[in-house]
């Protein structure tokens, strides 16, 4: 079997660079990751009672939209911003201008990470209450 090639180009005097708008993920669905979880708050200790909760909650916000989360209470389907100093040590898998998001689960235990695009990096399950001052 032969090589593929690629399309050719078309040049002239107005060939330019497609210009790429990037499209809000705010009418999508949350993808979730464990990429960057923390030893310290991860899903290893956790109870089996929390882990399914974590996975209940997951479910839940993986039915809604970007949107409808952030539209929502903050202790309900929602999320709430942490400021950054609230934690003393922040990863460096956490970019400076990004938000730092707080979700609950198994009633009221926050789930934080980061947001990039769709998916929402979870970085701690702070289930003792300990990451930051409540």
């Amino acid at each position: 079997m032969g090589k593929l090639k690629p399309p050719a180009c078309k040049q002239g005097k107005r060939s330019r660079t497609p210009q790429v708008t990037p499209l809000s993920t705010q009418h999508m669905r949350p993808k979730f990751s464990l990429e960057y979880v923390q030893k310290s708050h991860c899903v290893s200790r956790c109870t089996q009672e929390e882990k399914a909760a974590l996975l209940e909650r997951l479910h839940e916000l993986s039915q809604l939209t970007w949107q409808s989360i952030m539209q929502a209470g903050r202790h309900g389907q929602g999320c709430d911003t942490l400021p950054r100093n609230a934690i003393s040590s922040i990863p460096s898998c956490i970019p400076e201008d990004t938000n730092i998001l707080v979700f609950r689960f198994n009633g009221k235990a926050p789930m934080v990470g980061f947001r990039r695009h769709e998916v929402f990096f979870i970085v701690w399950l702070d289930r003792g209450f300990t990451l930051y001052q409540h």
